[in-house]
């Protein structure tokens, strides 16, 4: 099996306009995403190289996501609950069979596959597969998994973004424990190297690295987790121009941009 690559982090947002309009003003390119009618949100998408890309998603019907997304009250409750917040991220796999096996026999639980759909901005429907956490999905720091079939990568075009943004390059995870994430990774063939005296691991995802770190892994990292639950803590981006968007009242989250240097 060929290991899962980086597709998207998913930012739930409380209201997708005025997220958007955001971005835009951090010189981000932002395009229309799409409608999952049967779950009751929509999204926009910020597309960088490689077919990764940053998903803002919100609440269009809560008694939909409430009722047929997975974990649908936690989902509904974190985006009432904050501005924005990352949810999880996804990996994009070709056969999640054959991932879930792999997790079950390092003793990791997954749920599904299940097969989902959504509306593009042309109202041509787009059905793709996920696999997620046997425990639930939305801040826990495990990534889910993603098959789009024959379907177009969301973004299979580059953003051009007036910021200089060109590639995410790291994203900082929280968790209560970082051996059984790293157990998780090597189950997949990558190499995870944990620096157990810092309460801190490193995964490389094919061009994005993954940063997990414990309760012990920084100043202020127990009570980000006790405040927001474990997940993504900061994002980092590479590009031709440099700038940081730090944590903020209702978001919980950095944003930083590094100029590239090659």
């Amino acid at each position: 099996m060929s290991r899962p690559e980086f597709d998207h982090l998913m930012i739930a947002v409380a209201d997708l306009d005025t997220a958007a309009a955001r971005y835009r003003g951090l010189g981000f390119d932002v395009r229309a995403g799409g409608r999952h009618h049967a779950l009751g949100t929509e999204n926009v998408i910020i597309p960088f190289r490689a077919g990764r890309y940053i998903e803002l998603i919100g609440v269009r019907d809560a008694v939909a996501a409430r009722r047929r997304l997975n974990e649908g009250a936690r989902f509904v409750e974190l985006v009432d609950a904050y501005d924005e917040i990352p949810l999880i991220f996804v990996l994009r796999a070709g056969d999640l069979e054959d991932v879930r096996a792999r997790l079950d026999s390092a003793g990791i639980a997954m749920g599904g596959p299940d097969r989902l759909s959504r509306d593009d901005p042309a109202g041509r429907a787009v059905a793709f597969s996920v696999l997620q956490p046997g425990a639930g999905p939305w801040r826990r720091g495990f990534p889910s998994f993603i098959d789009w079939g024959d379907a177009p990568l969301p973004a299979a075009v580059p953003g051009d973004h007036p910021n200089g943004a060109t590639d995410i390059t790291a994203l900082d995870v929280l968790v209560p424990r970082v051996e059984p994430h790293m157990r998780h990774y090597r189950a997949l063939g990558f190499e995870a190297v944990a620096h157990g005296e810092e309460d801190r691991g490193v995964i490389g995802l094919g061009g994005v690295e993954l940063r997990l770190g414990g309760p012990s892994s920084g100043a202020g990292a127990a009570e980000a987790l006790a405040s927001h639950g474990a997940g993504v803590c900061a994002v980092r981006l590479s590009g031709n121009e440099s700038f940081t968007a730090g944590p903020a009242v209702g978001r919980p989250f950095s944003l930083r941009l590094d100029r590239w240097a090659g």
